[in-house]
């Protein structure tokens, strides 16, 4: 992730006794949990949230887990389809979503569905491409499910922004890191003067790991930065998901240390979320 923040453009509400708008959940895609092991997750982070985003579909077939226990809990979900520089990637993927809308009856608990995740920030795909397959994924879904990418807020064109309902934006120094998420934030809103809701997809703060530039990964630092974005966001009326659910070792390095929690399953690490 890069200490990256994402704001994404959809409409659905929130729920204001969460502490979160929602929670990015992923998967260890070399050791696949199973459903049990999902639903019990989610209901650990059901505490925290009523919403979950994952980030892929085909891969230990997680979108299909994902919507079953969200369904079965009662949170909502926003589905995502990994796109990388490969483009089978994408088509196995986009079967994925075929094989879901074939199956799945219900949809009315999705938020929408993310194509992409910093893939014009790490130059996997031309914008072109990246239309193209935001296109064919919308001609799948159900009318109802709304379709964005998510990306760095620099790396939007104009023809991309007309198809998505998203932009993102990159952190800074722990002193800085809210307040300059919250201009971005702003700047966006009045860039796009667009009448779309802006959310906060994705901002997070690691626990350890090397250090990016003056940003300095510890659990003083995250628990810092964990409170000031979320009490920042309830101040200003920005909905916000938080990356992430819980520390994922299978990443390694300074991505594997993002969880909020020690593990889904204990209990919140030692963070200050009343404003």
């Amino acid at each position: 992730m890069i200490f990256a923040i994402f704001l994404c453009l959809f409409a659905s509400a929130v729920l204001c006794q969460d502490t979160f708008y929602g929670i990015d959940y992923g998967v260890n895609i070399y050791a696949c949990p199973s459903y049990d092991s999902i639903e019990s997750d989610f209901s650990a982070l059901k505490s925290y949230t009523s919403r979950i985003r994952i980030y892929g579909l085909s891969l230990c077939n997680q979108g299909a887990l994902a919507m079953q226990a969200t369904q079965q809990l009662g949170m909502r979900l926003y589905l995502g389809i990994w796109v990388d520089g490969d483009p089978n990637t994408f088509e196995t993927e986009l079967a994925a979503l075929q094989r879901l809308v074939d199956t799945q009856e219900k949809w009315d608990n999705i938020d929408g569905l993310i194509v992409g995740s910093e893939i014009l920030y790490r130059n996997d795909v031309t914008p072109d491409q990246l239309i193209a397959a935001l296109d064919r994924a919308r001609a799948v879904l159900p009318p109802s499910v709304a379709v964005t990418t998510a990306d760095t807020y620099d790396h939007f064109s104009a023809a991309v922004l007309d198809h998505v309902d998203f932009v993102m934006m990159q952190g800074v120094s722990i002193e800085q890191a809210w307040e300059t998420l919250l201009d971005h934030y702003q700047e966006t809103v009045k860039r796009l003067s667009t009448d779309k809701p802006i959310r906060i997809s994705e901002t997070g703060w690691p626990s350890a790991g090397p250090a990016h530039g003056s940003a300095e990964a510890s659990l003083t630092n995250q628990r810092r930065y964990l409170r000031a974005a979320v009490c920042g966001a309830r101040t200003n009326g920005i909905e916000m998901l938080y990356f992430s659910a819980q520390d994922e070792a299978y990443k390694g390095g300074v991505e594997a240390h993002f969880g909020f929690l020690s593990r889904v399953q204990q209990q919140q690490r030692d963070l200050d979320l009343i404003c």
